[in-house]
């Protein structure tokens, strides 16, 4: 039954303490949402609610110092919504806006050399993230090596991410942009769930 007030009924006097315009307890539920309020392109658009995302790439390759563990500099955003990040200022950062649970990976190539140790690994607000670390050895054949890490992290706002490396081959070693995006090196951060 539908709760009806009756027009020239509420009065200051009854504001202030009239208990009879309350309705009783457990009368509004959600069998009386009207027909029709819920529709599939109302439940669409909340879905559709697009979360935080972006995608870092390189434009030039960036020298790596021998036995220095180094932040990678990304200077082309391929798209970005709700993250901050500058191309020219902390540009080895992407900053969190909103909380939540994130998922962060990247992809780095070196420069081909058949010496030592590379690494890679996801550090937040400058702390390297234990078990995101990842060493790759000695290339064969003249084939550049990847590296990749990934991570789901819980994140709060204004915590920022990094990718860092680290060579133990030579004075100095570059990780290289490659050609079309999907054979540079990448940085990407998507919220899955706020929490």
């Amino acid at each position: 039954q539908a709760l009806s007030v009756p027009d020239g009924s509420i009065t200051k006097a009854k504001l202030a303490g009239d208990v009879s315009l309350e309705p009783p307890d457990g009368s509004i539920t959600t069998a009386k949402i009207a027909d029709g309020a819920v529709t599939k392109d109302k439940l669409a658009a909340n879905a559709a609610a697009v979360l935080p995302h972006i995608r870092l790439r390189k434009s030039a390759n960036q020298a790596i110092p021998y036995s220095t563990g180094t932040a990678v500099t990304w200077d082309i955003e391929d798209f970005k919504v709700d993250m901050v990040h500058s191309n020219t200022t902390n540009n080895s950062r992407i900053t969190i806006s909103t909380p939540g649970v994130y998922l962060v990976s990247a992809l780095v190539r070196w420069e081909f050399d058949s010496g030592g140790r590379k690494a890679c690994g996801l550090q937040v607000n400058g702390v390297g993230v234990p078990s995101t670390g990842n060493e790759v050895h000695p290339a064969q054949n003249s084939h550049r090596l990847t590296c990749s890490t990934s991570a789901i992290l819980r994140l709060v706002a204004n915590d920022y991410v990094e990718v860092g490396v680290f060579q133990a081959v030579a004075t100095s070693l570059e990780i290289s942009i490659g050609g079309a995006p999907s054979e540079g090196d990448t940085f990407q951060v998507v919220m899955l769930s706020t929490y």
